[in-house]
Parts: structure tokens; sequence; C-alpha cells
């Protein structure tokens, strides 16, 4: 398990009645995308690692991957995932969780694979 603690990982709370401050630590999660087909092309790696923050969904990671790395056209179209690529949320379809807002952990692996499609 990883830790790690940043800057933009700190959430302040609002001021309590008593005039303290308190401070609420969100750590940030580490999540690994397998990437295949033209999402590994436009990559160029197979395996990557994100940090996101605690409470992210399938869809935050892949917003964060399409923006940190130029990739939106191809895991975007219009306002959800494109539906040429099966996401997998350790090995298990997101569409038979809850889909793109299905909540990712620590340690999560997101797979992006292909639809393969011919006869």
């Amino acid at each position: 398990m990883w830790t790690r603690w940043s800057t933009t990982s700190w959430n302040y709370m609002k001021m309590l009645n008593s005039g303290l401050a308190v401070l609420h630590l969100v750590s940030d999660m580490r999540v690994r995308i397998k990437s295949f087909g033209p999402l590994y092309r436009a990559l160029g790696e197979r395996v990557l690692e994100l940090s996101v923050p605690e409470g992210a969904t399938v869809r935050r990671v892949m917003e964060h991957l399409a923006e940190s790395r130029g990739v939106g056209h191809l895991v975007f179209e219009g306002d959800g995932l494109s539906g040429n690529f099966i996401i997998m949320l350790n090995r298990r379809d997101v569409d038979t969780l809850q889909g793109e807002d299905t909540p990712v952990h620590d340690g999560d692996v997101i797979t992006v694979l292909p639809h393969v499609q011919g006869g």
C-alpha cells in the first residue's frame, strides 16, 4: 500500500463555533491504468500509475488520464466515456458495477480494452 501526502492533499474544513479551524487530511490514492490497442499506442506505455484524490470515481480517473496525457479524444465521446472501450476495475466490467460512477480505491487497477469486432 502506498502512503503519499502532498500540499494538494490538505482540505480545510469550516471554522467551528469555537473559532478553531479543523484540518482534514485527505490522502491521494494511487491507481494503475493498463492500456491496450489505440490507447496503448497513444500513451506509449502499457501500465502507468496515476495519483487521484480519495473518493475518486472511474470517470474522474479517466478525466485525469485524458487531461494529463492528452488522450481525451480517445477516451471520451460527448459527455460520457467512449463506447469504443471496455473499462474494467480489478478485472470486473464497470458496466456491471456502477458504471463510470464506480468508486476507486487505493491500489485499484483500471484496464482499458478496445472492443474486438469481426468474424
